[in-house]
């Protein structure tokens, strides 16, 4: 598929006719886009290269002005922007899914309405002021609401999210809402800590799991600084997610942005390079020299991370009362806990 230069005939045709048959534009939409993405990296690099790092330190959501542009937006762009660890880059693909797919994006939106009622994002930033709780330990709240794009790329089909029930949506969709805390790094430096005291700030009621990201997971990300508890208030599920630290340009570096575009972003390089890489997106954490990385990664070229000393996670926490706190349904320390449903425990 060619995203520059020819129109992108299979795509502009499916466009116009999503009304006619919403449910075969849905699975041929995935199958296309799944088909697409390694033929597609050549171009993505090349974009990355002409565009330069300049560029994205400025960078808004643009204007939708054509198909081909919005489609180059959608396969040229959002990558990129995952690559560099960039806030724009979910936005950015809502809003392309919007001006490409709107009747997908009507479709999940009035069914979201059903499930939850037309004032449901009203509901959810009620929800979420909850959440916004000052504490010393705390050094910065983020909080989202999940976009049509994103339900649509979490869902197996437009036509099961048609049929799903509350409970099975909230199952299927368990971040819809998605709230995240920055740990402030106690005076140890030990990030395990960091993330024992947000669980400990954390709300009790409505809780419903656990997941401890630190420790090796069956699927998912793997020994990240992240711990994430699970909500369902008044039926909609919420995700509490604690960094231990500033860690977002870790987690882009580290593998989030091949997950969330399913392209190989992420460096073949030696276990040793790659702590040092780690090290640098924690020291350059959401900056312009973090995303000079990641271009340079993306164009072809192999940095080196040699001046970096190693990052290597911390295997337990320090402070002892961390060492031995526990949900009182387990008799195993949390930071020892891969996982904990609260709901089996009652």
């Amino acid at each position: 598929m060619c995203i520059q230069g020819t129109p992108i005939k299979q795509q502009v045709i499916m466009t116009q006719r999503l009304n006619q048959d919403l449910y075969a534009t849905d699975q041929e939409l995935r199958f296309l886009e799944k088909q697409q993405l390694k033929s597609v990296y050549p171009q993505i690099q090349q974009k990355a290269k002409e565009l330069g790092p300049d560029y994205f330190e400025c960078f808004a959501i643009p204007e939708m002005e054509s198909v081909p542009l919005a489609l180059e937006y959608r396969y040229l762009y959002v990558p990129i922007l995952y690559k560099l660890g960039m806030k724009e880059a979910s936005p950015l693909a809502q809003a392309t899914f919007e001006y490409l797919f709107p009747s997908l994006h009507k479709a999940i939106e009035r069914r979201l309405i059903e499930l939850f009622g037309k004032d449901y994002r009203q509901t959810c930033t009620v929800l979420i002021r909850e959440f916004q709780l000052q504490n010393r330990q705390i050094s910065h709240i983020s909080a989202r609401i999940k976009s049509t794009h994103s339900v649509w790329k979490k869902i197996p089909s437009l036509e099961a999210l048609e049929q799903m029930s509350l409970e099975e949506f909230t199952a299927c969709v368990n971040d819809f809402v998605g709230i995240r805390w920055e740990m402030n790094l106690p005076e140890n430096n030990n990030r395990y800590d960091a993330l024992i005291n947000g669980v400990r700030l954390a709300p009790a009621k409505n809780r419903i799991s656990f997941r401890n990201q630190q420790l090796p997971q069956s699927n998912g990300f793997d020994c990240e600084p992240v711990m994430k508890l699970y909500y369902v208030i008044d039926n909609i599920p919420v995700e509490l997610q604690l960094l231990g630290g500033p860690v977002s340009s870790y987690m882009y570096a580290k593998g989030y942005a091949s997950y969330k575009t399913k392209l190989p972003l992420s460096p073949s390089i030696s276990q040793d390079q790659w702590d040092r890489r780690l090290a640098m997106s924690i020291k350059y954490n959401n900056s312009s020299l973090f995303r000079q990385y990641m271009l340079n990664e993306l164009t072809g070229e192999q940095p080196d991370y040699s001046n970096f000393d190693p990052f290597l996670l911390d295997t337990s926490p320090a402070i002892q009362e961390n060492q031995t706190l526990q949900f009182s349904p387990s008799s195993s320390p949390i930071y020892q806990l891969p996982s904990f449903d609260f709901r089996a425990s009652q």
